[in-house]
C-alpha cells in the first residue's frame, strides 16, 4: 500500500511526514485540502529530505492484512465470544447481548494494547520512505 505525504518537521534523526489522499472522495468530489489528510508519521530515517519535499510512504501489503484481521475480525471474535460465554451462564437473552458488547469492549482494548505496546514501538519498520524524483 502506498500512500504520498510531505515532511513537515525534520529534528534528531526522524521526520515528521504528513501522509495525504492524492485525490477526492468517490462521492462529491469537493474535498478540501485540509480534509485531505490522512495520518501524520514520525519516522527515524537515515535519508536526507527537506521541509515541504514530497515523498511516497509504503506500507508492506502483509502488514495492512494484519491490521485489517485485528481490527475487523478478532473485534467480531471477541463479540461472538462474549455471547457464547454467556450461553451457558444464563438464559436471559438481554444479558446475553451485554456479554457480546462487554466482549466487544475487551476486544476493543486488547488492540488498543496492542497499537499502543507494539505497533508505535515498530513502526518505523514498517513503514518505508522513499523521495518522489
Amino acid at each position: 500500500m502506498e500512500t504520498k505525504g510531505f515532511i513537515k518537521e525534520i529534528y534528531d534523526g526522524q521526520i515528521k511526514v504528513i501522509a495525504y489522499r492524492e485525490s477526492a472522495c468517490v462521492g462529491c468530489n469537493k474535498c478540501t485540502p485540509d480534509k485531505k489528510i490522512l495520518k501524520e508519521y514520525t519516522l527515524s530515517t537515515n535519508q536526507n529530505f527537506d521541509i515541504n519535499e514530497e515523498v511516497v510512504l509504503h506500507i508492506d501489503n502483509k502488514y495492512a492484512l494484519k491490521i485489517i484481521f485485528l481490527i475487523y475480525i478478532f473485534t467480531l471474535l471477541f463479540f461472538f465470544a462474549g455471547y457464547a460465554v454467556s450461553y451457558f451462564f444464563t438464559q436471559n437473552n438481554d444479558l446475553r447481548i451485554l456479554f457480546s458488547f462487554v466482549g466487544l469492549g475487551v476486544g476493543i482494548i486488547i488492540i488498543k494494547l496492542v497499537d499502543k505496546f507494539i505497533v508505535k514501538t515498530n513502526e518505523h519498520e514498517l513503514v518505508t520512505i522513499k523521495k518522489i524524483n
